[in-house]
């Protein structure tokens, strides 16, 4: 019965006091020492901290619980990626530098000096600018060296501005607004005419639509001549995406000077995923990345790595039906042989194929490295 008795203390004034439990007491000394504890303590208040100064002298060893060290494991990044065409030597190998402010993507070629393709960051984290020492996309005799982009209070892409070889500060105007889990993007970039150049079809006024995720949903551009204001194209596309975010199909529309000329359809077949891959993606292209750097407002005439949303892919088939009397269709079919390590992609063999405007057909080969940060 003394297992499972409480003798209540009495404190000052207090009632009924405080409750010392004679099981506590009597498994970690015994009963005897347990009741000359209460007992002693009991007898005036200042002793009442001497008894528990008992209590703790014949505890047999006090455990206290230390938290555990938290380890952060290092990220593993892509360090570089080796181009090649089987019939020919390496042809271009891309390293990545990583700062904090910028990646640096350097791409050796063996029959080139090596140029570098710079992505800087705000203190956000946003895409700020990319350079290009080579260009990231030409037009009509020129070529875009160094694209900025600036945003508004609210965070959204405001302005992009673009500097060419023959001219610099070209504005392009980008309004974001929200519909209910969409957003209504529209790009007014129209600036590539003046007395002293005239860049032709980069003028261009997109409209594109953003789900979860700023997922690209639909993207529509109408791309303007200003040697001739007669002409002018649009290009519509549509997307779909599967549940791991990749895509599934794209819908697209080719107009001209108002007139359906082209349409078909891309179906996209997806790999097993590659988390480090994909956060080559995130990492490069930050806020921007799966809707601006993957619709029409992008332009880049450089190896694309990324060639759609999420990835990787092991098929990407697109079958275009023309308007004009007696086309054939056409298609351009891609066919990706992925080798992985576990959930780490290492090497991808490309087979492309175009079939109905001609032929062409070559092979590709991707090699994965990588380090930790």
């Amino acid at each position: 019965m003394d297992l499972f008795y409480q003798y209540r203390l009495p404190v000052g004034n207090a009632s009924p006091g405080i409750t010392v439990s004679i099981c506590t007491l009597f498994v970690t000394c015994g009963p005897m020492q347990a009741k000359s504890v209460i007992l002693y303590a009991a007898m005036t208040k200042k002793f009442l901290y001497f008894g528990f100064i008992i209590l703790g002298a014949c505890q047999h060893e006090l455990h206290f619980p230390v938290a555990p060290v938290v380890t952060i494991p290092p990220e593993k990044l892509v360090a570089a990626i080796v181009v090649t065409n089987p019939a020919q030597t390496d042809y271009d190998s891309m390293v990545f530098r990583y700062s904090a402010d910028k990646i640096e993507e350097v791409h050796y070629d063996p029959f080139k000096d090596s140029t570098t393709r710079t992505y800087y960051y705000d203190a956000a984290g946003r895409l700020s600018k990319l350079e290009d020492q080579k260009a990231i996309y030409y037009t009509n005799n020129d070529m875009a060296r160094r694209i900025s982009f600036q945003y508004g209070a609210d965070g959204q892409l405001q302005k992009t501005i673009t500097d060419f070889t023959s001219v610099s500060g070209i504005n392009a105007y980008c309004t974001i607004s929200n519909n209910g889990n969409e957003k209504k993007m529209l790009l007014i970039d129209t600036a590539y005419a003046s007395a002293l150049y005239n860049l032709e079809w980069s003028n261009r006024i997109i409209y594109s639509t953003l789900g979860n995720g700023n997922r690209l949903l639909y993207d529509s551009g109408i791309f303007i001549n200003p040697t001739d204001t007669s002409l002018f194209k649009t290009i519509v596309n549509e997307y779909a995406y599967a549940l791991d975010s990749n895509i599934t199909s794209i819908n697209k529309r080719i107009y001209f000077n108002g007139q359906l000329a082209e349409h078909g359809t891309v179906y996209a077949t997806s790999g097993k995923i590659a988390p480090v891959y994909r956060a080559l993606h995130r990492n490069l292209y930050r806020n921007l990345c799966n809707w601006f750097d993957m619709g029409l407002a992008w332009q880049d005439d450089s190896y694309r790595l990324f060639p759609l949303a999420a990835g990787p892919y092991t098929s990407i088939l697109y079958t275009g039906y023309s308007t004009a009397d007696g086309t054939k269709p056409y298609t351009r079919n891609y066919e990706y042989d992925n080798s992985y390590s576990g959930d780490q992609l290492d090497r991808c063999s490309i087979n492309y194929a175009l079939l109905g405007q001609g032929t062409s057909k070559y092979t590709t080969v991707l090699r994965f490295y990588y380090r930790q940060q």
